[in-house]
């Protein structure tokens, strides 16, 4: 588990004052369990739409993006993905650059959950966050999901609204519901499904539900691309 990740389940254990697994503790003090049976058979994972190179307000040329499109994308058909993102001037190109970053994050996230389901019986929950914290200008960032889950927009000093504190108030149903119960689903909220053949990702931010995790003729290109990444 990732140092970041740790941290947030840790937090969300101590959150919900529910002991966490293998005894660990948070600082000096450590978490207390409650009648609480804690499930941990399962996984949660996620994007952000402007992580993982794709970036808010980027500005490129149409030059610099059809390099970087051959250069990443060498050995598989390029021209297919130029048909997918085109661009012809430095405001698509930018678009187009930061679409294809969002999309092979997002693709991949569900494949990698699709070799799971192949090898496990523990559910997969995937999820799409889009929603732009207040008061800054990178857009829905990595982590930017983070005081959402936690639901403690109050230590943070950001200019909050009302939709914000209703975002978080269901961010943190969801993982609050994932960790007391091993299912995020609960009273009140969308329905969360987890990971199955179908080609779909749970929105979260500024909207709710299963979406496409990309329109269907960009999921085989990226699918060929990703065949051919060195396995380490």
């Amino acid at each position: 588990m990732a140092p970041s990740t740790r941290w947030l389940v840790m937090a969300l254990y101590a959150q919900l004052g529910l002991a966490v697994p293998g005894g660990s503790s948070t600082g000096s003090s450590e978490v207390t369990c409650t009648d609480t049976e804690v499930s941990t058979n399962l996984l949660a994972t996620g994007n952000t739409k402007d992580e993982s190179g794709a970036s808010y307000g980027l500005n490129t040329t149409l030059e610099t993006y059809y390099s970087d499109v051959n250069e990443i994308y060498e050995g598989v058909c390029v021209h297919r993905f130029l048909d997918l993102y085109p661009a012809n001037d430095s405001i698509s190109a930018s678009g187009a650059e930061s679409s294809q970053y969002t999309d092979r994050s997002k693709i991949g996230t569900w494949l990698w959950s699709q070799m799971w389901n192949e090898h496990y019986d523990s559910p997969v929950y995937n999820y799409f966050w889009d929603h732009a914290p207040p008061g800054q200008d990178q857009g829905a960032y990595h982590e930017s999901e983070i005081n959402y889950v936690l639901n403690n927009l109050y230590a943070t000093d950001k200019p909050w609204t009302a939709e914000d504190y209703a975002i978080a108030k269901n961010m943190n149903a969801y993982w609050a519901n994932i960790i007391k119960t091993g299912n995020p689903n609960g009273k009140a909220l969308v329905s969360w499904p987890a990971v199955n053949s179908s080609e779909l990702v749970q929105h979260v931010g500024d909207g709710w539900g299963q979406i496409p995790v990309a329109w269907g003729r960009k999921i085989d290109p990226f699918k060929s691309w990703f065949a051919t990444l060195k396995k380490y």
